[in-house]
């Protein structure tokens, strides 16, 4: 089920677009509201797992993360950005899965 930045809780799972991946978010904190825009963040804290990868190239070394759509085994907790991205929810608040098998 799609759902917007303003129906997030603590605790729902989603699944967003990041770069040309998927990635699988955890909610940690609620979405702030700004009422002097009238506007919800577009930031919202959430974990993740990431993968780190080293590798060298030209004499330096550079570390590259990508994302792994899975709920088992999140590593990082840091604001993501959701901006105008579309969302879709997993598994909310009360542990119903909305249309995904798991």
């Amino acid at each position: 089920m799609l759902i917007e930045v303003k129906d997030l809780k603590v605790g729902d799972e989603v699944i967003l677009p990041k770069n040309s991946l998927l990635m699988y978010l955890k909610v940690t904190r609620p979405p702030l509201f700004n009422k002097k825009t009238n506007k919800w963040s577009n930031r919202v804290w959430g974990t993740t797992k990431v993968n780190e990868n080293t590798y060298s190239y030209g004499g330096r070394t550079y570390i590259a993360h990508t994302y792994e759509c899975t709920p088992d085994g999140h590593n990082i907790e840091k604001p993501f950005f959701i901006g105008y991205k579309k969302m879709w929810l997993v598994k909310d608040k009360s542990g119903r899965y909305e249309g995904f098998i798991r």
